[in-house]
């Protein structure tokens, strides 16, 4: 029986499951995001990235998180809509009225069809351009001298080697630094501190090097455990800063890449794998939404959160089986064909047998 067929109770289920979706799906959204804002505000402090663009790496990473938790927002949307309304009774009283749980996934349609649909538009469009800019933007960073990240007043580590620099106040423009410190520990454990009155940036265009010149200070060189040191005044100073080429750039991930240049070089095991992962994420919804109606069962006694538990084990089971595909058909260690279609089979026959488990059981014994 299509969902339709039950045209009022199809939009009472789906206004309430969209709901509980929603809600579910920005409080996922919410945890998933201020873990990511604390990784990124690390490697601010850390001089890694700028600080400045920590919120737009966070919009465009939303999407690909948001394509992950959606179909555990539904999963728990059902769950908790369904629990509810075994709980109250209302269930049963549409089971006197005919309707099966088979019955009543159908009639959830309204709601899981267009979860699926913007699923897939995350999926196999939004998410691979918002990656691709959070890539782009993280290897612009990789490529910005140390010295562009310098805050006035703080100290910065230096990811070019052991060491930090300081300045206590930066011109306009952010081309003279005043009361400049550097001090840098060198691989033979020999430390160089360097204390100036001010200092600025310079490029090398035809040598692509960077240099870092300091005026009217003074440069110690010590050893630990050593009395001894040597001690420099300067009036100017000139010092190579590491070069871009230096650092590892950030590699250009499968998940950045269109859907349409996946299929394209589909020939090539690990995006085939990508691809199979987004297709993955789509087929997810029906199912786990299948799954939840199934598990949704329970008793005003038991109460409505009683089978969220072995719900969510199961589900953590669904992603992780689709994981490890992933990665042993991008790494040639499991074939193209089943691929993925091994996992999707298993738990849809997990949820066909919890779905119509009353059914088998009543036919079993009428045998």
């Amino acid at each position: 029986m299509p969902f339709l067929a039950h045209p009022i109770l199809s939009r009472y289920l789906a206004r309430e499951i969209l709901q509980t979706t929603l809600a579910v799906t920005l409080v996922l959204l919410l945890i998933f995001l201020s873990g990511r804002f604390a990784k990124y505000l690390v490697d601010a402090a850390t001089g890694k990235i700028s600080a400045d663009i920590i919120l737009a790496l966070l919009f465009y990473r939303a999407p690909n998180i948001l394509e992950r938790i959606l179909p555990l927002g539904l999963f728990l949307g059902i769950l908790l809509v369904y629990g509810r309304l075994y709980v109250e009774n209302e269930i049963t009283a549409l089971q006197v009225a005919g309707i099966s749980a088979p019955q009543l996934f159908r009639a959830s349609g309204l709601a899981i069809v267009p979860v699926a649909i913007l699923t897939a538009l995350l999926t196999f469009y939004v998410s691979p351009a918002g990656f691709q800019r959070v890539e782009q933007m993280l290897n612009r960073e990789k490529k910005r001298s140390e010295l562009e990240l310098v805050e006035a007043g703080k100290f910065l580590q230096l990811r070019s080697g052991g060491g930090a620099i300081y300045t206590g106040d930066i011109g306009e423009g952010r081309r003279m630094m005043n009361d400049v410190f550097v001090a840098r520990q060198h691989m033979d454990g020999q430390w160089t501190i360097l204390r100036a009155e001010s200092g600025f940036q310079s490029y090398d265009e035809q040598h692509d090097q960077r240099y870092l010149t300091l005026s009217h200070g003074t440069r110690y060189k010590l050893v630990p455990g050593q009395a001894t040191s040597e001690r420099m005044a300067f009036d100017s100073l000139q010092q190579r800063v590491m070069p871009s080429e230096t650092f590892d750039p950030r590699k250009l991930k499968e998940d950045t890449l269109s859907t349409a240049f996946l299929w394209a070089e589909a020939h090539k095991n690990n995006y085939m794998a990508t691809l199979q992962w987004r297709v993955s994420l789509v087929v997810l919804v029906p199912l786990v939404a299948m799954l939840a109606v199934a598990m949704s069962r329970t008793t005003p006694r038991q109460g409505r959160y009683i089978k969220l538990l072995p719900a969510m084990l199961l589900y953590f089971a669904y992603m992780t089986a689709l994981d490890v595909l992933r990665h042993k058909i991008g790494g040639s260690e499991w074939p193209v064909m089943p691929g993925m279609l091994v996992a999707h089979a298993l738990f849809l026959g997990v949820a066909l047998l919890f779905l119509y488990g009353d059914r088998l059981a009543s036919w079993r014994r009428s045998r």
